[in-house]
């Protein structure tokens, strides 16, 4: 007895079964990648940023509009914790601001906060343009006499 013939024009069904069942998995490893990150940026919270921009990016409609001038900025330590204004120092500079001094704060601040130079009204703008490329700034405020003279007061807290 010969043995069963199988039908003509059915071989290819195990071919794409096995095709099939291999785009679906690629599909699937896709969707969760694409889940875990979904921006394919890192998230903020809990995190500090530490400033860098990508210069790369096309120019848009609001690109007419002049970005504020990036302010000199003092670094002040509000906490004890050693090398705290160096470090948000180093942060500053590689995200392109310019840090003049870095010293202790004798008062305390609940949250880190830029105090700007109420005399100097770009400095407004770019203590809100700080506060925007580094988030874990927490308050813009107008400078107070306790602070040096600066466009931008940076006063670190612990949660910095």
């Amino acid at each position: 007895m010969a043995p069963p013939s199988t039908a003509p024009g059915r071989s290819w069904q195990p071919i794409l079964g096995a095709v099939l069942l291999i785009a679906g998995l690629i599909i699937g490893v896709i969707a969760v990648v694409a889940l875990t990150q979904p921006s394919g940026q890192k998230s903020t919270t809990g995190t500090r940023q530490t400033g860098s921009t990508d210069d790369t990016a096309a120019p848009t409609a609001s690109a007419t509009t002049a970005a504020p001038a990036r302010a000199s900025v003092v670094v002040l330590n509000s906490t004890a914790i050693a090398g705290l204004a160096s470090t948000a120092a180093a942060d500053l500079t590689a995200g392109g601001w310019t840090v003049t001094a870095t010293d202790n704060f004798d008062g305390t601040s609940e949250s880190t906060a830029a105090y700007y130079d109420s005399a100097d009204p770009a400095s407004k703008a770019a203590a809100s343009a700080l506060q925007a490329q580094f988030p874990w700034i927490v308050r813009v405020l107008e400078r107070f006499a306790a602070l040096p003279p600066s466009p931008i007061v940076l006063v670190l807290s612990a949660q910095y």
